[in-house]
């Protein structure tokens, strides 16, 4: 190989890793389930949308504006970094907010996955910060302990919800889906 190719291939590499280690040190992500809190904010009024379901870009660029870049280009190594596998932390939280039925997947494509809050959700989030916490702390520390349901109890459960009225009918029918898909 030439020496030129060898060189540039070399500085490709140097330069992904100090954009690797500038990502680690600005995006300091707290645990999982205190991004899971900060995160179900962006559903409420003063989300990106303003209560409207919500993309994972949405979510990973309302997560970046709460951050004091010293520069532009800052911004664009984190932004860049989110977008190829460095938000999984961001991910996670989604899982988490969902398995404490705060959020649901709404619509599952191949480009990008929308998410919508529950009226729990909803009512979490106006009862404020705390009652989210807590709910999502109930989910972390009892999901560890208890068996994973079968499909039979979890779409019992989600009638159960239902009939209750604290989630809607079309939130019933999309959790449905997803339920039944992961059969």
């Amino acid at each position: 190989m030439p020496l030129f190719k060898k060189s540039l291939k070399d500085a490709w590499a140097q330069a992904g890793a100090d954009m690797d280690q500038e990502f680690a040190r600005v995006m300091d992500f707290p645990p999982v389930a205190d991004i899971a809190t900060e995160l179900m904010a962006a559903f409420g009024p003063d989300g990106p949308k303003r209560g409207k379901p919500l993309t994972l870009n949405d979510l990973r660029e309302w997560w970046l504006d709460r951050y004091d870049f010293t520069d532009r280009r800052q911004r664009v190594v984190c932004s860049t970094r989110l977008r190829r596998g460095g938000g999984g932390p961001i991910r996670e939280a989604l899982q988490v907010l969902e398995h404490a039925e705060l959020v649901y997947l709404t619509v599952r494509t191949d480009r990008e996955d929308v998410w919508t809050a529950t009226n729990v959700g909803l009512s979490a989030l106006a009862d404020g910060r705390d009652a989210v916490a807590e709910r999502v702390g109930r989910r972390v520390t009892g999901s560890a302990a208890a068996e994973p349901k079968s499909a039979a109890d979890r779409l019992q459960e989600l009638e159960t919800l239902r009939s209750a009225g604290a989630i809607t009918d079309a939130e019933y029918a999309a959790k449905r889906e997803h339920i039944i898909d992961g059969i």
